[in-house]
């Protein structure tokens, strides 16, 4: 890993993922984003005790496992505060609110998968917050929903603003296969969001720096709608969730291979089952106790209280 120059002092860490950062004086660095506990810490540690640097500060665009597995890390060896949208730092305030989340795990499995992420938030960023400060520093709050429930955007005093997963790279969105919205509705509102600010460079987690991201943004947001119209085809009757969960897998040629990664794709698929509902290009029925999925206007299916 090393360290790259976005502008002024706003740096990004070429980790698993794009990790920028800030560095507000001599032996300080302020994480935005955190990282794989599993896959970065090893190398962030090695990056910071080279630079001979200590971690004063990590803001967190969100709670997913690959953006914060390491807030707990720096927290207990650098003594670092935490900063997160007040949402997220619910989610990762125990085991339990993660399964909540991660609804198709069990208690137990919630522990060695996404352990990393539980720990305790010292500053909440709430919904109508503008601006944190974080370790004397200003930072430009974007509520940028749709990704997880409370995805913020941060921008930097230097004018660069990092968008964490709110939008992914042209590499990315090529080799997309099914991307990950907690709502589709949310998100499409966040990225058309985007289209109306101006900053001079662009970091994003997945992946690289930006100057301009209007094309970047067509790209995903004509990617979203792909994947959307792909799944609604694939319903060809009245078909179970899991039915639909198959066939999407089987299509786009997902490697399940564990447990877990067949739990990410039923909650993966589902999202958009939801946001095809609710556009109404899905309708629900009940056949013998099982919840069916139809396209509206087609074979209905045994009607039922869909309540």
């Amino acid at each position: 890993m090393d360290l790259h120059q976005i502008k002024g002092n706003t740096y990004w860490i070429d980790a698993t993922e794009t990790i920028p950062c800030f560095l507000p004086g001599k032996g300080e660095i302020i994480l935005l984003d955190s990282g794989w506990g599993s896959l970065d810490r090893k190398g962030l540690s090695e990056l910071l005790r080279r630079l001979d640097r200590r971690v004063v500060g990590i803001m967190n665009t969100h709670a997913h496992i690959d953006h914060n597995g390491n807030n707990v890390y720096f927290k207990e060896k650098d003594g670092a505060v935490i900063a997160m949208p007040l949402t997220e730092a619910a989610l990762t305030s125990s085991p339990l609110m993660l399964k909540a989340y991660y609804y198709m795990l069990s208690p137990r499995q919630v522990p060695p998968e996404l352990g990393d992420m539980v720990g305790p938030t010292d500053i909440l960023i709430k919904e109508g917050d503008t601006v944190q400060e974080l370790c004397g520093v200003p930072f430009e709050v974007l509520q940028l929903p749709g990704h997880s429930p409370g995805h913020i955007g941060i921008a930097t005093p230097d004018n660069v603003l990092y968008l964490g997963d709110a939008l992914i790279g042209e590499k990315e969105v090529q080799n997309a296969r099914l991307p990950v919205f907690f709502s589709h509705e949310a998100d499409l509102e966040s990225k058309k969001k985007l289209y109306s600010v101006s900053y001079e460079k662009y970091a994003l987690a997945h992946s690289g720096v930006y100057d301009d991201i209007r094309e970047l943004l067509d790209l995903n947001l004509t990617m979203m709608e792909d994947r959307t119209r792909e799944i609604r085809d694939l319903v060809t009757g009245p078909m179970s969730a899991e039915e639909i969960i198959a066939a999407v897998g089987a299509a786009l040629k997902m490697n399940i291979w564990r447990p877990m990664r067949a739990q990410l794709l039923e909650r993966d698929v589902r999202s958009f089952l939801n946001y095809l509902l609710d556009r109404g290009d899905l309708t629900l029925s009940i056949d013998r106790g099982i919840l069916k999925y139809s396209k509206a206007g087609g074979e209905p299916g045994k009607q039922g209280n869909t309540q």
